[in-house]
């Protein structure tokens, strides 16, 4: 293990429990981290699969527009991708940056296409339209890769530290400053929710798929109602119900709400 840090004028310093704490922390200094082999390659491979039906279904059905390359909420209409939804080191991670109470706020499958212009390419927070800044987040992304990112294939583009400023930064900075994330199939790019970031253009010959994950605190809600999609499913499990919804979306009534207190 190496010598930490000579350091000179430092009465305090943060030190690390695990491997998980080191994820955490970037989270919090620069907003991003690769969490790798977030799930075995078995699953990931069978997942891979699952999003291309999905998208076969949803190109053969209603006109979604722009929305074309997006699943949304894709563990509604296949619980396979409750997998995705609940990687173990994942949730760890957002729990420790966020606290116990978490609520899966929107999973969203998405194929970057070759020589496509993506939706998501363009520059944008997952909490958008917010130009304010906290000392704790309020919510991380988790974008499960499920095929290799690198430049050609349309990796994320980062800009670090942007989660701490509440504007946008100039032209000049977001071309100088810019990172593409790069990681395998099985990883999972975390990102504060307040981080500024896009799709990258896929040049490569492939489509490039992943699903994404906003998790956030329970005072911010569902982009849909998963509770209402899964039909009560999972309600009473005590992990998966309060994360899924069931515990924080609002009571029907008065006396529903006085009955969940009770």
């Amino acid at each position: 293990m190496a010598d930490p840090p000579a350091t000179y004028g430092v009465t305090q310093r943060r030190s690390l429990a695990d491997d998980l704490d080191l994820h955490v922390e970037e989270l919090e200094r620069i907003g991003y981290t690769v969490v790798p082999d977030a799930l075995p390659s078995a699953v990931i491979d069978d997942l891979r699969i699952r999003i291309d039906r999905l998208a076969q279904d949803q190109a053969a059905g209603e006109t979604v527009g722009p929305d074309a390359d997006v699943l949304r909420c894709p563990l509604a209409a296949d619980r396979a991708f409750l997998a995705a939804a609940t990687a173990p080191a994942v949730l760890q991670v957002a729990r420790r940056a966020l606290g116990e109470n978490l609520v899966l706020l929107q999973q969203n499958g998405i194929v970057n296409r070759p020589k496509a212009r993506h939706v998501q390419a363009r520059w944008h927070r997952d909490l958008p339209y917010q130009h304010f800044v906290g000392t704790q987040a309020l919510a991380v992304n988790a974008l499960l890769c499920i095929d290799d990112f690198h430049p050609d294939t349309g990796a994320t583009l980062v800009l670090p530290g942007s989660h701490r400023h509440e504007a946008f930064p100039s032209d000049r900075f977001v071309a100088d400053h810019q990172l593409g994330m790069v990681a395998p199939a099985g990883s999972v790019i975390m990102m504060d929710a307040m981080l500024y970031h896009c799709a990258g253009a896929n040049i490569s010959p492939r489509p490039r798929r992943a699903v994404n994950h906003l998790i956030g605190r329970p005072l911010l809600a569902q982009q849909i109602d998963i509770p209402r999609l899964l039909d009560g499913e999972f309600a009473e499990d005590p992990v998966l119900g309060p994360y899924l919804g069931y515990r924080w979306n609002p009571a029907s009534d008065i006396a529903a709400w006085r009955n969940a207190r009770s």
